[in-house]
């Protein structure tokens, strides 16, 4: 339900700006989003994740928190990922900055255990190991083309599948993700370069390795109809 991840950013930001010696105050915060289709179907553009980076924009503003995109960004994933449970949390950050961005995602279990040592303005602060954002700039002649297959999927049950594939299949799984991680690479500098055929190289190795992925971990990853 995208109102828990609403509930959970507010609980989080006021946690925080309390911490900062704010005083909390009364409010009237309206949602309105434009990621589902009429008969009420998600589209599967991280909604979840845009309600709950705007839910802390908003009251970053209202209480003057004056909080950086990378503060944002940490305060929202803890907020997501309280919810969903898991993910990369590669939407927060598309959410947060915009556009095009190279990421990887932080130590969770590094994240659990500083949770129980430091309040939430010290772990905003810190560095988050493993943690990479980085902003690219699309050629101009790159046009990026969505194809919604209709039916919403669930982002937290696919990646606990993979989870258990990773276990069961592990020297399968490294050897995709060493293979991902050289695409991935080869991907980002294609960007840097402005060379649209190195990327659109990239994003098709990118697919292969996911349909290998799929193939072994028994994950539906690309349906028929997309």
């Amino acid at each position: 339900n995208p109102f828990h991840y609403i509930l959970s950013a507010i609980k989080l930001t006021e946690t925080y700006a309390r911490e900062q010696g704010k005083d909390l105050a009364l409010y009237r915060l309206d949602i309105d989003s434009d990621l589902d289709s009429t008969d009420g179907k998600k589209y599967g553009l991280g909604s979840s994740a845009a309600v709950t980076v705007a839910t802390v924009k908003a009251l970053n503003l209202f209480y003057q928190l004056n909080m950086t995109p990378d503060m944002i960004y940490k305060l929202a994933a803890i907020a997501h990922l309280d919810i969903q449970g898991n993910g990369s949390l590669g939407d927060i950050a598309a959410s947060v900055y915009g556009g095009w961005i190279a990421y990887r995602s932080f130590d969770k279990s590094w994240l659990a255990a500083q949770r129980r040592n430091y309040s939430l303005s010290q772990l905003i602060t810190m560095d988050w190991p493993e943690l990479s954002i980085e902003l690219l700039t699309a050629p101009a002649a790159l046009k990026l083309v969505i194809g919604w297959t209709g039916s919403p999927a669930s982002t937290s049950q696919l990646v606990d599948k993979i989870a258990i594939a990773k276990a069961e299949k592990r020297a399968q799984y490294t050897q995709f993700l060493e293979a991902s991680r050289e695409t991935i690479e080869s991907l980002i500098q294609g960007f840097r370069d402005k060379a649209l055929e190195k990327i659109q190289a990239g994003i098709r190795d990118n697919r292969r390795l996911l349909n290998e992925l799929a193939a072994f971990s028994g994950v539906a990853i690309e349906t028929p109809k997309l």
